[in-house]
């Protein structure tokens, strides 16, 4: 069950994202239109897959931190795999960007890119419990 009161109780579950399968959407209109807004102009605005050397650092780095709250006492949950790069979407790196809980109420945000609608599929396994 997914809970939260407050701020400082022990923390006893999280859920720490995935960067498998990263990408850049290449055909979602407002993350496109987004790019076009954006003040960095020294190179183009990403597009398509992650390269893969981001993507296993990134992934080093969440196992090392899973392995850290797991040594603390913390159960980890991490989502299940997407194939992002196949779908034209983004990532399950930022799994608190998809669900906000308030108590034992879980609310589904409304996400600026429609891409990222994707990533709540992944979390069917933490909010189905």
């Amino acid at each position: 069950m997914i809970n939260s009161y407050n701020e400082w109780d022990k923390l006893e579950r999280v859920v720490v994202g995935r960067a498998d399968y990263a990408n850049w959407p290449v055909n979602d209109p407002v993350y496109r239109n987004e790019a076009k807004n954006s003040l960095w102009t020294e190179t183009p605005a990403p597009s398509g897959p992650v390269p893969q050397w981001i993507i296993d650092e990134t992934e080093e780095d969440l196992h090392l931190l899973c392995k850290a709250l797991v040594q603390c006492g913390v159960e980890v949950v991490r989502p299940d795999f997407m194939n992002f790069q196949t779908h034209d979407g983004m990532y399950n790196y930022c799994p608190r960007d998809r669900l906000l809980v308030a108590g034992n109420t879980i609310v589904d945000p409304a996400m600026l890119f429609p891409c990222r609608d994707q990533e709540i599929e992944c979390l069917r396994s933490v909010t189905d419990q």
